[in-house]
């Protein structure tokens, strides 16, 4: 079930999705995302990733900020191929951040990567806040990252 107003609320499995869709399709300024791991899958227009995937490019078109930190590499050429801010983490170790932002005053946190593994087969969990706190300190962290 989407949410017709942002409250706390755990996402598991599919709830991700759905959630992370319904809150790109409505963001307004800006969307600030830090991705572990982010597959793109070209010949599969309708799996979890490409919805995600699409919903993104749609914000970028009408006009929304969007910033991406991620390890993946063939996700950042197709979304730097649609004009598209993506960085690849180089600090020293892992970066094994999930993290989207939405209008500096939402947020997704949690274990899903952008795979296909994590949507279907996997057992994971997310947490989706509007703590207007929370969300500013994570805006601090993402920019710390990005500069």
């Amino acid at each position: 079930m989407c949410p017709t107003d942002v409250t706390n609320k755990i996402l598991i499995n599919g709830d991700y999705t759905q959630n992370i869709i319904w809150l790109l399709d409505r963001v307004v300024s800006d969307v600030s995302i830090m991705m572990f791991d982010w597959n793109w899958y070209k010949n599969d227009f309708a799996c979890d990733i490409s919805l995600i995937n699409q919903s993104i490019i749609r914000a970028k078109r009408r006009g929304v900020k969007i910033r991406i930190i991620s390890n993946a590499i063939e996700a950042k050429t197709y979304f730097l191929q649609n004009g598209i801010d993506v960085r690849k983490y180089s600090v020293r170790g892992v970066f094994h951040a999930k993290l989207f932002i939405f209008d500096q005053n939402k947020f997704v946190i949690g274990s899903h990567n952008m795979t296909m593994g994590a949507m279907s087969r996997n057992f994971e969990v997310s947490y989706l806040s509007n703590d207007n706190e929370a969300a500013k300190a994570f805006v601090t962290l993402f920019d710390s990252i990005w500069q």
